[in-house]
């Protein structure tokens, strides 16, 4: 999922890092700013009103503290002091997680499973029917074979020209390089202007389906030497 991205046209040299816990806010609210009028979120969220902001911050949120348990990448680039731009990936292989501790406990599988049950249970019935719909979609468009996955890519809208969503890019593409099982990065947008923008990148669409009212592209990008 990405919403619009900013083409390299001057490329900055801020450094991506690893995002820890005392950024996790920071990080979901980065997220939440670039994605709240995004055609998925919307759909998923729709008929929320004013909690839907709020709503979307949390998703994130737990989307952010399954990176930081399970160990995989939580991506981000900062400028003028700040977060601007954030990345989160799936890796390549699953675990029992408890990577780091939160709130004086282990972040486990098992617990943050529970943490998002949940958290899906506040939003309701129809929303958490929907964000199923996605995931089951997602694993029809998804690779079979090991690989790293970008589940998000965001830059606030006052840095984007700068470059920061591409060097995300290539800096998740360097992991995956870097990973004996990893067989490449896959990425799913809705927004047909990220088409052009991931091909520039490497990446090639693999498969295309609907989650309600919204289109969403399955894109690959293969490891070098990988089978194609």
């Amino acid at each position: 999922m990405m919403a619009q991205s900013d083409m390299p046209n001057e490329m900055s040299e801020s450094p991506v890092f690893d995002i820890g816990l005392d950024r996790l806010d920071e990080a979901a609210e980065v997220l939440t700013t670039v994605f709240i009028d995004y055609p998925l979120d919307y759909y998923i969220l729709a008929g929320h009103g004013s909690r839907r902001r709020r709503m979307l911050t949390e998703s994130f949120r737990m989307d952010c503290l399954w990176k930081l348990g399970m160990g995989w990448p939580l991506l981000g680039v900062l400028a003028d002091g700040k977060l601007t731009a954030v990345a989160l990936v799936v890796g390549s292989s699953t675990s029992e997680g408890g990577v780091i501790c939160y709130e004086g406990s282990p972040l486990t599988a098992m617990r943050l499973e529970e943490m998002e049950n949940q958290l899906n249970h506040t939003f309701g019935e129809q929303t958490h029917a929907r964000i199923l719909e996605y995931y089951a979609l997602k694993e029809i468009g998804k690779p079979k074979q090991p690989h790293l996955y970008i589940e998000s890519i965001a830059t606030l809208s006052d840095y984007r020209g700068k470059g920061f969503g591409g060097r995300l890019l290539k800096y998740v593409n360097r992991l995956s390089e870097e990973d004996p099982l990893s067989t490449g990065v896959g990425l799913d947008t809705q927004d047909p202007v990220n088409l052009a923008i991931y091909s520039h990148f490497g990446y090639h669409v693999t498969g295309e389906g609907d989650i309600g009212p919204v289109h969403t592209w399955f894109l690959f990008s293969p490891k070098t030497g990988a089978a194609k």
